[in-house]
């Protein structure tokens, strides 16, 4: 059997960036995860396939002790590939899983990465789909979920050397925490180390390391409950919400003194770095280190907190070789320490520790983090008034990220920390889950990623749509909830709309009035031909139009929501006409509609066949083949659904990627378990594509078959299936168990009309949706509604993804959509469970942040569909 701990890539792109001498330099940005207790992105000197050292780098402890652990344990073939410090490219990493098949792969994530890991999960098992794949790292405290949505074998929560075991024996699904004891962790394998690898990791604070340096633990976990930390709360402990027991396991000294110095004297390490979660915890374990120390002979240093020891102790650190330690202080206002962190650190103790270490001769290292819920602009400023006031050797400032399993994750979930009694989600709380990412919003675009060294442009990002002009279909409500989301990380972004849009939805999104229609006289109605001229037409007016807007930026982006074939061509032709190859802006498109085409197995012989619903496939063609190879690298294609991206990458080419969705639930799901009577919706813009013309006797059948449910039609095409809509007027004069809400659905009604729904009916033409995702299926999966759609199309598969929370109709015919919906009444209560926790899942992997995140590093995730980087 041969298992894989991998950790992968993670490359989020190259722009340009000022250097302290004010040189201009293009460098990638990249991510850590594994080995870090606060996964993020930084600007790096490293490239893909080209490894600089310098850059931080930490060890993956968990997963370097538990590859060992499993090896050791159940006989398998381990491979260890840390991907990120081998700088290794997406292109590479695949295709070294292409020359070695594994039957098992690790893979370890945090909310940080989990916009790219996903993404990664769903290729690897496309990709080697009998290889069982398996979550570990701080996001699997939400395994449930998470094996609902992705293609993922098990979870495994907290740290994972025997949950590992438990897979490789033949467990799966939720694997739940099972710490090492302490007589375990002592008996363990040490963790893996290769002589490729051993020298790369790198932890350049607190300064006077000095290289090759050894990462390694004293100890697991940490007593404190600080909102934002992430190791105590997920992996060595269970503690979401910082209410439970939190606690300590110390490895002894025999075991650290046989570890160093197998590690020293088979790598030459030359300083040791104990990144514990609190090293100094309690005099007696740091006296047991300081005499292994003195053995070892080599300068080392610790991540610490001010107030645990004695000055005796920090004393015996010094004379042992210890020339620096980090501090933890996080604030400089001792309301937000105890009120917001929970730190239960009195700010007098570090104004005092601060010197008298210096005074020993150690370097200090202070860890400081801005934006915490309910913090103020003014104790902000405390904070930097206090690092101005002590003389740190060194300073790390980063956002307060929210991470999968902490207080803090929570409190955005649920509003409410009864043990941080200050933290509260006002107004001008800022949610990020990369820190690093959060410290530039803060900044308004000012900060560095890394202090004094670099600080990157901060590029806008121009959000178009022609159709947004009023409150019918999707656009309005993928507007209100990207741009939103923009707009509350600080991110510079302008809206060009319809220049006709209603003037109140253009106050409500800031949205500039700005594209044309196209015009009457323009507008061709020959049989023949008229398609290819409008599209003709369309295109060189929409093209004027682009023409017109502000200058952009290399690093700057414009989305484009929704795009015809017209549209793409326009943005192709504009972008040609505009900018040179590296002077032009990255032009991310994505594709509403379905592409007009179904790929299907001959039934003649090998091959395909393609069944064409329209003409939109040869436009689409038409367009993509006016992209000049120079100006490709800085398009980005994409959809909103995975069958919906396959079709347009038979259209124009493999560079089509899947964003995930930006529906969301503002508040938890209702539970529509035993609910009585049940509502039946009809809810959206009705078309005849759309099955609205079933709807009258539909309606009528359902009330009478069912006399105690109601149904709820909505309509937000004024002029649309106008015949249906006057007989279904006049069947809800004499019906009181029938409701009628003809109008277009701005955001307030339409979440109205979503709770109001128990079960929405979609009556859509399976073959027009065969590979269109629809919007109205991703709200009800986000709020947790069950519904009826038809089976073999991407509806169908969405909801199947998200546990099975839909019932199906095969024939596009009033009895077979009728009989579907009599059996979703009948057993309904399954349905509804079935939905809530489908809401559970979609969490997990979509909504406006999961969004905004793909959209922002859409380098990383066009190359992981292409498979390159």
């Amino acid at each position: 059997m041969r298992v894989l701990f991998s950790n992968p890539p993670w490359w989020q792109g190259q722009a340009d960036h000022r250097l302290a001498d004010g040189q201009t330099e293009s460098l990638w940005r990249a991510g850590v995860r594994a080995g870090s207790r606060w996964p993020h992105t930084t600007v790096v000197r490293r490239a893909p396939d080209r490894f600089v050292f310098g850059d931080y780098l930490p060890y993956p402890f968990f997963m370097g002790h538990a590859a060992t652990y499993l090896a050791k344990a159940t006989g398998a073939q381990v491979v260890f590939r840390d991907s990120i410090a081998l700088s290794e490219s997406t292109r590479a990493y695949l295709a070294y899983l292409d020359d070695t098949p594994f039957d098992y792969i690790f893979l370890e994530s945090a909310t940080p990465s989990w916009g790219h890991d996903g993404q990664l999960v769903r290729l690897l098992a496309q990709r080697y789909p009998k290889t069982k794949l398996v979550l570990t790292g701080p996001l699997a405290i939400e395994g449930a979920s998470l094996l609902e949505a992705f293609p993922l074998h098990a979870c495994i929560r907290g740290e994972y050397e025997k949950g590992a075991v438990k897979v490789i024996e033949g467990q799966a699904g939720v694997i739940d925490f099972d710490l090492l004891s302490p007589e375990e962790m002592n008996a363990a394998p040490f963790p893996y180390f290769d002589r490729v690898i051993a020298p790369r990791y790198w932890d350049c604070s607190p300064p006077g390391q000095v290289a090759p340096q050894a990462q390694i633990w004293s100890s697991r976990g940490c007593p404190y409950k600080c909102i934002f930390c992430v190791w105590p709360a997920t992996m060595t402990g269970n503690d979401p919400d910082g209410a439970g027991k939190r606690t300590v396991r110390f490895y002894g000294a025999d075991y650290l003194e046989a570890l160093l110095t197998d590690l020293v004297g088979r790598y030459g390490f030359r300083s040791i770095y104990f990144d514990d979660d609190t090293f100094n915890l309690g005099d007696r374990h740091v006296e047991a280190v300081c005499a292994v120390m003195r053995r070892i002979g080599l300068p080392w240093s610790a991540m610490c907190r001010a107030d645990t020891i004695g000055r005796e102790t920090w004393t015996l650190m010094r004379d042992s070789g210890c020339f620096g330690v980090k501090i933890g202080v996080e604030s400089g206002n001792q309301t937000v320490l105890d009120r917001i962190v929970n730190k239960r650190l009195d700010l007098e103790t570090v104004r005092a520790l601060v010197p008298f270490l210096k005074s020993l001769g150690m370097t200090v290292h202070g860890t400081f983090t801005y934006g915490l819920p309910g913090e103020t602009v003014e104790q902000m400023d405390d904070t930097r008034r206090l690092i101005a006031a002590l003389s740190f050797d060194s300073v790390q400032e980063s956002g307060a990220a929210e991470i999968e399993g902490t207080p803090l994750a929570t409190l955005g979930k649920t509003g409410r920390l009864d043990h941080y009694q200050g933290a509260r989600l006002d107004p001008h709380y800022v949610r990020a889950a990369d820190g690093s990412r959060k410290i530039a919003a803060l900044a308004g675009g000012g900060a560095a990623d890394r202090p004094g060294t670099l600080r990157p442009h901060r590029g806008r990002v121009f959000y178009a749509d022609a159709s947004l002009a009023d409150n019918n279909g999707h656009f309005a409500n993928n507007c209100r909830q990207i741009v939103g989301e923009m707009r509350r990380r600080h991110l510079p972004v302008r809206v060009f709309a319809a220049a006709h849009i209603e003037p109140a939805l253009a106050r409500e999104l800031a949205a500039e009035p700005f594209f044309r229609p196209p015009s009457s006289p323009e507008m061709s109605d020959d049989p023949l031909s008229g398609w290819l001229e409008n599209f003709l037409a369309g295109a060189r007016r929409l093209g004027d139009d682009l023409a017109r807007l502000p200058a952009l930026e290399p690093d700057e982006t414009l989305f484009w929501n929704s795009a015809t074939p017209a549209t793409l061509l326009a943005l192709i032709e504009w972008a040609q006409a505009t900018y040179a190859p590296e002077r032009c802006p990255r032009v991310v498109v994505e594709f509403g509609f379905a592409p007009g085409l179904v790929r299907r197995a001959r039934a003649d012989g090998p091959g395909f066949a393609y069944d064409l619903h329209n003409e939109q496939p040869h436009l689409y063609r038409f367009a993509i083949r006016k992209l000049a190879p120079d100006h490709r690298h800085r398009f980005r294609l994409g959809t909103f659904d995975p069958a919906t991206s396959e079709g347009y990458r038979e259209l124009l080419g493999p560079d089509v990627f899947t964003i995930p969705l930006p529906q969301t639930a503002p508040a938890p799901p209702r539970d529509r378990q035993g609910h009585r009577p049940i509502t039946v919706a009809f809810l959206g813009h009705q078309r005849p594509d759309k099955g609205f013309q079933f709807a009258p006797a539909l309606a009528g059948e359902i009330l009478r078959a069912h006399p105690q449910t109601r149904i709820l039609v909505h309509n937000g095409a004024m002029f649309g299936m106008l015949p249906e809509m006057n007989e279904l007027k006049r069947m809800a004069a004499h019906q009181p168990r029938l409701t009628i809400r003809h109008e277009p659905a701005d955001a307030t009604l339409w979440q109205e009309l979503l709770d109001g729904a128990d079960l929405i009916l979609l009556p859509y033409d399976p073959a027009r949706f065969a590979n269109s995702y629809s919007a109205i299926v991703a709200e009800a999966l986000a709020n947790g509604v069950p519904m009826v759609v038809p089976a073999a199309t991407s509806l169908a598969r969405m909801a199947e993804r998200y546990g099975q929370s839909a019932e199906l109709f095969a024939g596009w015919d009033l009895d077979g959509i009728y009989e579907a919906t009599a059996r979703a009444l009948g057993r309904f209560d399954d349905l509804a469970q079935a939905a809530r926790a489908a809401a559970e899942a979609w969490r997990a992997g979509h909504g406006p942040a999961r969004t905004v995140d793909a959209l922002l590093d859409l380098d990383e995730a066009f190359a992981l569909d292409r498979g390159a980087a």
